[in-house]
């Protein structure tokens, strides 16, 4: 069976775990912006849990670090100098401590321990504080005092130590630094030109529109080969989409699931928020797309594989935590 697994193609699920994290800079001290995706972020996440147990699923939940934080007193004395980025509004603000003192939207380290405790899931990095690694004013030293401060913190709270990484807004930087960091496979980004203009000056309405379109397009195919220490995204699962438009994406999934041959792999992605704009729709979507994977693996037509099972194991150890 083993060797049988190794010939068939892969499929890979990675989901950006990182709530409040993740949108901090585009709604800023507006606390009731996207307010009701995030509010459900936790019941999609357990939801998403159980569902992936369900069908023998393996995902890599690349996950804010802060997230396995309590308080915000936590995470003001354990979080690192925040980069100077040129356009200070990306730099996590004190304030945020105001508009939400329980920390209800950004610390949940018992979803973290949900992941850990799960079978077949993998706990990756998607940075400390969702730093956007290509902004003008970030340093090596900001990348490689943020992965160890997610090494430290998911070792001694959680029991592991990431070695996968999904760069916050895809903004992959300093892969030259990954080695000393203990992060031995990363996700790269769909292979189009404007799947990588994430920067802000360069994340405009064309390459947005461009990758909303390729993301629905049923006759597009953005399957890559099997490598070692880089998985590439194929398809970024857009639950909220129209009903039209959903069923078009449907057709997209299950074409590139049938057409999967040995050597290549079909990676989607999502954030659990994706799914909270209505959580009954998000997470009836969220099965139909799971049942198609689980389809195809348990006819042995596919494995299911987090990025750890792509991760190149001859890489140098964890700078010293």
């Amino acid at each position: 069976m083993a060797d049988l697994q190794e010939e068939l193609p892969s499929v890979v699920i990675s989901i950006d775990f990182e709530m409040r994290w993740g949108v901090h800079d585009i709604y800023g001290m507006n606390f009731n912006g996207y307010r009701n995706n995030l509010e459900n972020c936790r019941s999609a996440v357990l939801s998403t849990l159980q569902a992936l147990v369900q069908r023998n699923l393996k995902a890599t939940w690349a996950a804010v670090g802060a997230l396995g934080l309590n308080d915000w007193d936590e995470y003001f004395s354990f979080a690192p100098p925040p980069p100077k980025y040129l356009n200070s509004k990306l730099a996590v603000r004190k304030e945020y401590a105001d508009i939400d003192p329980s920390g209800y939207l950004h610390f949940a380290p018992d979803l973290i321990s949900e992941i850990v405790q799960t079978t077949g899931q993998e706990l990756g990095s998607h940075s400390f504080s969702h730093l956007y690694f290509r902004e003008p004013g970030v340093t090596s030293a900001d990348f490689i005092a943020d992965m160890m401060a997610v090494a430290r913190l998911w070792r001694a709270r959680f029991g592991v130590t990431p070695v996968s990484l999904v760069f916050p807004r895809n903004q992959s930087a300093f892969v030259d630094q990954l080695d000393g960091a203990g992060i031995r496979v990363w996700r790269d980004t769909e292979p189009a030109w404007f799947y990588d203009c994430n920067e802000q000056g360069k994340n405009t309405i064309l390459p947005r529109t461009l990758r909303f379109v390729d993301s629905i397009n049923p006759w597009t195919s953005r399957v890559s080969q099997i490598e070692k220490g880089v998985t590439r995204a194929s398809l970024f699962v857009r639950f909220d989409l129209p009903n039209v438009l959903w069923r078009i994406q449907i057709k997209r999934i299950k074409r590139e699931l049938k057409n999967l041959v040995a050597g290549e792999v079909f990676h989607l992605w999502w954030h659990p928020h994706n799914l909270g704009f209505d959580l009954a729709i998000g997470t009836a979507r969220l099965v139909q797309v799971l049942d198609l994977i689980a389809e195809v693996c348990v006819k042995n037509k596919a494995s299911s594989k987090t990025m750890k099972d792509f991760a190149y194991n001859e890489r140098s150890s964890v700078l010293s935590l």
